[in-house]
């Protein structure tokens, strides 16, 4: 529909006493109309009146078009005099798609009469504050609902109207979705207010006694003591379980729901949406008989006045008299009990099944479904998830990984009474707990966590530290006359030891829980460095191990670095600059997000899974199999050829190659199938339990702390091992020592590279088969 705009004078001619329609209309009125205590809903009961009249004079389309997904109406008032006692004298309104909004009300069977009457014959009544402390109301026959909702949320609306109009086209309006009836702007002294009606999910008769707000999500999940005062509290997960409370329906009746609740939520993992919630309203048929023959009728606080002159809106619980609205043909020609409800009306309750332990009526929707997987809820899940474990089932989470809560078990009881609210594995129930609410029975110490990975990085920068800068400064003399092994040896200790210098980083963000304090050049720096000496130490160990089998099993073989050759830097810079490629497609996705406090997180913004995916492949693939398969290979055969040579005594040789290969696997393979597994739960998210997912995430920061240990572990076993490189780091410090001191260390040094020398002879003559890298690289 074009858009429309009404100059002043519009509404008097609409309502002036030429147009008769118009007058009669009024007459027929015996009150002001639109009265209410805030002027916003004035001016929104009069615009839903205006646009209704409007919408009736035009034709209904065969077909929505494109076009009506993006369409308005808009109607400006200026010096308005009309009822000038209720209307403010300047005031806006504006309909959102108002074509679509009217086939999608035919579609759920409400006329745009009784959806006119419900919301312009008696104000709304507030109903409690909405999330984002937003208004929420109630029509006066409590059959829609209207929340006040954000200019974001209506971005979101227009953006996934269309396919939510063929959702409901293909379900023939049987959802469990929220019904959106109607979307509108209302301008008043220039603050715009944006409200969007939808169909009440609870009844407009029957008591609600209990009320759960359910997300699966145990972290931070349970009402508040604020909450629960109130005299109808809306409990969360927490208080779900431990209420050991049950919903109890027989087959037909959960094979219905169940069939709505998959097909809605697969729609809401389509469009990305997340952290919508499963309300239960439950309505106990017994204590309402009860109430009832005892005269109590529930308080409702915001009653006061009666409106424009009318009677007040019937409290819930008791029938309706109006024979106009939604609900208002009910009481003229179809009384109902205890109990009893009409399912074209209460279109979201389920009557329990008999033989039940209590009578009851059930109410369930899901709400809050505009929610998308953007930037903040990235970092929220990334937040979350460290402090909590994934496991904790955490609300933030991918869509997907969201959706696994609601999606119904594959196996059902066959019995006539079957609990919706068991988690069925197997024909008995599991712990009483609803299916959505994964039941993680196993606990576990984020604080004690948090501890022991300060100390363990805190080891490692001290260790660590100390022994790289000394392997750097022994060997750096001798890069540009030193072989293969030992250029290698240099590279791997310069990538250990930037790694080592990031680690401080790390104990501070672990200290304070995952908050980043140095802004974001530094994040994306930081992690930069880190990733590039990730790859590189496991590259140049690759490389070294190849070049130490090299010289020893094949001394004709030309060598991976020759020492008076173009070829040794090219190779090097080449190494570099792919571990720098490999990082930067990770550190790409770096940025520092806003949550409850920064952080710095690796969050992309489309395509979270294969994103994911792909980086763990490429590290699984560069950083551990490839470097793995080349390390072991190597020092097997170098581990034979010292076994098969007959003047060596290989026994403490042979065992120091294989201590070569078990450190690298130690260190990095755990780290590894982490993240493997990490990778194949994003994949697929059945396919691991609560549990699993829980000590998955748990031991994830543990595993990569613990792989870090590599910095410690190389400098020892390739330097500190080593006889040639122990006699240079004494020479190094002689170097520096007094005059008189430094003399007799050195002819304490000559001697012990006279007996090293002679001892080293058999050795030479076995082209040189010492398993020592530096040994190698000195002979």
């Amino acid at each position: 529909m074009a858009s429309t705009s009404n100059s002043a004078s519009s509404p008097m001619v609409i309502l002036a006493p030429k147009t008769k329609t118009k007058k009669k209309h009024f007459v027929q009125q015996k009150v002001k109309v639109f009265r209410a205590s805030d002027p916003v809903l004035s001016v929104f009961m009069w615009g839903v009146n205006h646009s209704i009249n409007d919408l009736n004079q035009v034709p209904v389309p065969v077909m929505l078009l494109p076009d009506d997904f993006k369409a308005n109406t808009k109607i400006k008032v200026n010096n308005h005099l009309f009822n000038k006692e209720n209307l403010p004298g300047h005031f806006k309104f504006k309909e959102y798609c108002p074509q679509v909004f009217r086939n999608l009300r035919e579609r759920f069977g409400i006329e745009d009469l009784d959806y006119q009457v419900s919301l312009t014959r008696s104000s709304p009544v507030r109903g409690g504050v909405a999330q984002g402390e937003g208004i929420l109301l109630t029509s006066y026959d409590r059959t829609l609902v209207i929340k006040q909702i954000s200019s974001e949320d209506v971005a979101d609306m227009h953006g996934i109207l269309s396919e939510y109009h063929q959702h409901i086209v293909k379900c023939h309006g049987s959802t469990l979705l929220p019904q959106f009836l109607g979307m509108y702007r209302v301008g008043v002294e220039n603050e715009e207010t944006y409200l969007i009606v939808m169909r009440n999910m609870f009844s407009h008769r029957l008591v609600v006694h209990r009320k759960y707000d359910l997300k699966g999500s145990l972290v931070s999940r349970e009402a508040s003591d604020k909450e629960r005062v109130k005299e109808l509290p809306t409990y969360k997960d927490m208080d779900f379980r431990n209420n050991m409370q049950k919903v109890y329906v027989n087959e037909e009746q959960k094979e219905k729901v169940m069939e709505k609740l998959n097909r809605d939520v697969e729609f809401l993992v389509k469009l990305k949406i997340m952290d919508y919630s499963l309300l239960l309203g439950i309505h106990d048929v017994e204590r309402a008989e009860r109430e009832e023959e005892e005269g109590e009728v529930p308080a409702n606080d915001d009653d006061g006045e009666p409106e424009n002159g009318l009677t007040p809106a019937p409290n819930v619980g008791s029938y309706g008299t109006s024979p106009e609205g939604i609900a208002g043909y009910m009481a003229s020609c179809k009384p109902l009990g205890a109990g009893e409800f009409d399912p074209y009306v209460d279109v979201y309750a389920v009557r329990s099944a008999p033989g039940a332990p209590h009578k009851e009526v059930y109410f369930m929707g899901l709400i809050d479904v505009l929610t998308q997987y953007d930037t903040k809820k990235k970092a929220a899940h990334a937040a979350k998830t460290v402090k909590h474990g994934a496991g904790a089932e955490i609300s933030t989470v991918h869509p997907e990984q969201y959706a696994k809560r609601f999606r119904c078990p594959q196996h059902s009881t066959p019995s006539t009474m079957t609990d919706i609210g068991s988690q069925n594995s197997s024909s008995s129930f599991h712990n009483n707990t609803i299916w959505f609410i994964h039941d993680c029975t196993v606990e576990l110490d984020t604080d004690y966590r948090r501890i022991a990975l300060f100390l363990l990085y805190l080891l490692l920068f001290m260790a660590g530290l100390a022994e790289n800068i000394l392997v750097v400064w022994v060997n750096w003399r001798r890069r540009h006359s030193a072989n293969g092994v030992l250029f290698c040896v240099i590279n791997i200790s310069i990538s250990d030891l930037m790694v080592v210098l990031m680690m401080p980083f790390f104990m501070l963000e672990v200290t304070l829980d995952k908050v980043w304090l140095w802004g974001r050049f530094l994040c994306k720096v930081t992690h930069l460095i880190y990733v590039v000496n990730f790859y590189s130490s496991s590259f140049f160990l690759a490389f070294m191990t190849l070049e130490r089998y090299l010289s020893l099993a094949r001394p004709s073989s030309p060598a991976c670095f020759p020492v008076a050759k173009r070829r040794r830097w090219l190779l090097c810079g080449g190494l570099w600059v792919l571990s720098l490629f490999l990082a930067l497609l990770e550190n790409i996705h770096i940025d520092l997000l806003e949550w409850d406090e920064p952080g710095c997180y690796m969050m992309p913004d489309n395509n979270y899974v294969e994103w994911f995916v792909s980086i763990s492949f490429l590290c699984l693939i560069f950083q551990f199999l490839g470097p793995a398969s080349i390390i072991v290979t190597c020092n097997v055969l170098i581990a034979r050829a010292v076994r098969n040579t007959p003047d060596v005594d290989g026994r403490r040789d042979v065992w120091l190659v294989h201590v070569y290969s078990l450190v690298f696997v130690v260190c990095w393979l755990p780290y590894q199938l982490v993240i493997f597994l990490m990778m194949v739960d994003d994949m697929d998210p059945h396919l691991f339990s609560c549990n699993t997912v829980e000590v998955l995430y748990f031991s994830y920061s543990v595993v990569q702390c613990l792989s870090l240990f590599h910095c410690i572990a190389n400098p020892i076993l390739y330097n500190f091992l080593s006889k040639s490189f122990r006699a240079n780091l004494i020479t190094a410090v002689v170097r520096l020592a007094p005059a008189d001191g430094a003399e007799r260390a050195c002819h304490q040094v000559s001697a012990a590279n006279a007996d090293g020398h002679h001892a080293g002879k058999k050795e030479r003559k076995l082209s040189k088969t010492s398993t020592s890298h530096s040994d190698v690289a000195a002979s």
